[in-house]
């Protein structure tokens, strides 16, 4: 086996550090899809090239971009679980509505935060699935820490106020954490005599 690796580590050398397909058979190193993406064995999120044309409106040449894949593999995880993504409810999804995955669009963030919310009010993760797949656009939302007009829409005052307390600080008490910080650093310059 070592031979085997040395043999095709020099054949992906002189062949500029790319390893062939058969290379990649002989190690016996293999990824089933359920279709051809784009991405590939390189670590990065991979997209069905099926899904690509719908890009067209906001990345013009159709070529591989991380974040629209990215985007695309946190829809496929959304509309399926972290252990089985659903890439055909993701692929009908970005059908209806292409701007699930244009990243000045659309925010991963707001797909889990929504499928969390739809999960807890409908009591299942299968019925929250099944309503985000029928409407799309509850999980769009282009700010990374807001929440779909449609999704907002469903919610009673109650689970609404709920959801943006899950959100963590405001920018006030930020703003007062940050100023005091600044006040104490120069009192603490002030009294060491360092200025």
């Amino acid at each position: 086996m070592v031979v085997v690796l040395l043999m095709i580590g020099a054949s992906a050398f002189h062949s500029g550090g790319k390893l062939s397909h058969s290379s990649v058979r002989q190690l016996g190193i293999t990824h089933r899809t359920s279709s051809a993406r784009m991405g590939g064995p390189s670590g990065l999120p991979r997209m069905p090239i099926a899904g690509w044309k719908y890009t067209q409106p906001f990345n013009p040449s159709m070529e591989y971009e991380e974040r629209i894949a990215t985007l695309y593999r946190d829809l496929e995880i959304t509309l399926g679980t972290t252990d089985k993504p659903n890439e055909r409810l993701a692929l009908a999804a970005v059908r209806k509505l292409p701007d699930l995955i244009n990243p000045q669009a659309s925010s991963r963030w707001v797909f889990f935060r929504s499928k969390d919310i739809l999960v807890s009010k409908l009591g299942s993760e299968q019925a929250a699935i099944s309503l985000m797949s029928n409407r799309p656009d509850l999980l769009l939302c282009p700010r990374y820490d807001g929440l779909s007009p449609s999704l907002q829409a469903m919610l009673e005052p109650q689970e609404l106020a709920a959801t943006t307390s899950k959100r963590g600080p405001g920018a006030q008490p930020l703003l007062i954490a940050g100023t005091a910080l600044v006040v104490g650093a120069a009192a603490l310059v002030a009294t060491s005599g360092l200025s």
